[in-house]
């Protein structure tokens, strides 16, 4: 149950990681170096571009402000082990230089090479030194360069009231597809940790709807909705309790002796007729929750929390501007082990692990499934610290007791 529960914090996030290797630092940019490149001072730009463009969302180095300027002065290898390209290119046209990834070139340290400031009109590698300063290579040299890159998270926008989840666009009510296979039971649980239950539908559109979702969200194989029975003499009820007003079996379902749980089939040229299956059968699941009538501005609020339960940063996932402590507790004798799932800014948001008046660990970054255990004590404070939590989802994390 307990990764359960995370599986579903980042169910429709997950694809928010950074690229293997990157660093996520600040505004929901991650950044990370990619290779070395033999080159000319003239191929410098379209070189860094060209292995940049193989990285999700990536572009070669640019730099806007004072905070991109540290970070990648700090990263500068020293001269002998190569140059950190800058993705400065001329536009021919405008005879200036500019970013590679089409942005305008708004800042500049406080110590450059002058050539910076003059009309250009071909191509050369211009990279960042130890101390900061921008500098390139004259035309025609040959030089070892570094190559490092930018890659934007990619963040959705969300509907007013439904968030994370899809806006049937009317009936008052959001969706979300689960796409990690489980049972009925495990999918109905997940389900409900985010205020949800397992889908029940009431008509025509509502079911086309929900059989669009499962495709768009690719799957495939079919997804458990909210009908089930006890035994075969009992009808299939709706586990949020509402009434059996519309049923879509496909023909010879539901059949005798097939399970008591309902899945509705995915196939992309079929209708989205239901059958009954097995309810430990693991497949993908539709979740279903009323619609907010007005998002509520992301709060921090004092609970008794429980394990094996998800708790998250206020906003989450769409908002992680909101300072929040969380006190986990267990039985006495007991020890307490968290499991985080977290995207944060390491320039300026931090999570921190305290047992008693010590810290176990400052976390920030992206992680992932990533445990801590409190040494003798039974209670652990988890404090969540943005600075401005820009552009991240935040945290998602559960505990129980060891």
């Amino acid at each position: 149950m307990w990764r359960l529960l995370l599986a579903f914090a980042i169910m429709g996030t997950a694809h928010c990681s950074c690229p293997r290797g990157f660093d996520l630092i600040a505004n929901g940019q991650c950044r990370g170096f990619v290779g070395f490149a033999n080159q000319t001072s003239e191929q410098g730009p379209m070189i860094a571009s060209q292995k940049c463009s193989g990285v999700q969302s990536g572009h070669a180095v640019s730099i806007h402000n004072q905070e991109q300027q540290s970070y990648w002065q700090s990263k500068a290898p020293s001269a002998n082990e190569g140059l950190l390209v800058l993705g400065l290119h001329c536009n021919k046209l405008a005879k200036k230089w500019e970013w590679t990834d089409g942005s305008a070139m708004d800042f500049k340290p406080s110590n450059y090479q002058s050539d910076l400031d003059i009309v250009c009109s071909f191509d050369v590698t211009w990279y960042i030194q130890h101390d900061g300063y921008w500098t390139y290579a004259a035309a025609g040299s040959k030089l070892h360069a570094a190559i490092s890159c930018n890659a934007d998270l990619p963040h959705r926008t969300f509907d007013e009231g439904c968030e994370n989840f899809g806006d049937d666009g009317g009936n008052g009510f959001c969706y979300q597809i689960g796409v990690k296979a489980k049972s009925w039971q495990d999918a109905q649980s997940i389900c409900q940790e985010a205020g949800a239950n397992l889908a029940s539908i009431h008509n025509d559109k509502e079911n086309a709807f929900v059989h669009r979702l499962a495709l768009g969200n690719g799957a495939m194989q079919g997804v458990y909705i909210g009908a089930s029975t006890r035994n075969d003499d009992e009808p299939f009820r709706w586990v949020d309790g509402t009434s059996v007003d519309y049923e879509l079996y496909g023909p010879g379902s539901p059949k005798p002796n097939g399970g008591h749980c309902v899945g509705m089939e995915t196939a992309t040229s079929g209708d989205g007729f239901w059958t009954n299956v097995d309810c430990d059968w693991t497949m993908a699941y539709a979740c279903k929750r009323r619609k907010r009538d007005q998002v509520e501005q992301p709060t921090c609020y004092a609970e008794d929390w429980k394990e094996n339960t998800l708790i998250t940063s206020p906003g989450f996932p769409s908002s992680a501007a909101t300072p929040c402590d969380y006190f986990l507790s267990v039985d006495a004798g007991k020890r307490v082990s968290v499991e985080i799932e977290l995207e944060a800014n390491a320039c300026c948001d931090s999570l921190v692990l305290y047992e008693g008046g010590s810290v176990i660990a400052t976390l920030t970054g992206d992680l992932h499934n990533v445990t801590y255990t409190t040494t003798t004590s039974n209670i652990m404070k988890v404090s969540w610290q943005p600075n401005g939590g820009v552009n991240v989802n935040g945290l998602a994390m559960t505990f129980r007791s060891v």
